[in-house]
């Protein structure tokens, strides 16, 4: 069985980073699966946060989703772990710049990073997150 990574897009506003998280379904264009995301601020940190039945349809903020790449069904009871093994950022040095420092952005970067690293993902789910909008 093959799963579907995508990058889900929260855009905020112009003057806020995009709120960056990942999601591996089970169905091509599916809606409906694990959701890895940091959550926080500069000001406070972030957390890791991991839910595994997640369901894009009953979300209720502007969302756009960006396709990085397939997993072999033996990467899914493996996701978390990895997930957890990647850092939170900490509290900003520069919180009132959020452009500056690591955000949700950077640990969904991360992350992916990681999967390619392990040979979960293929190269090219980089590259569709560098073209992935940060607004």
């Amino acid at each position: 069985m093959t799963f579907y990574t995508y990058l889900v897009v929260y855009p905020e506003s112009v003057k806020t980073p995009a709120h960056w998280a990942v999601l591996v379904t089970a169905t091509e264009n599916g809606k409906v699966g694990q959701e890895f995301q940091a959550i926080g601020s500069p000001f406070h940190g972030f957390n890791l946060e991991v839910n595994k039945e997640f369901d894009l349809t009953k979300e209720l903020k502007k969302h756009s989703c960006v396709f990085l790449g397939t997993l072999d069904d033996s990467w899914n009871s493996q996701l978390a772990g990895v997930a957890q093994s990647v850092a939170a950022p900490g509290i900003s040095s520069t919180p009132l710049d959020p452009f500056a420092g690591e955000n949700c952005q950077s640990w969904a970067r991360q992350f992916i990073q990681s999967l390619i690293d392990r040979g979960a993902l293929g190269s090219s789910a980089m590259e569709r997150l560098d073209a992935a909008p940060r607004v």
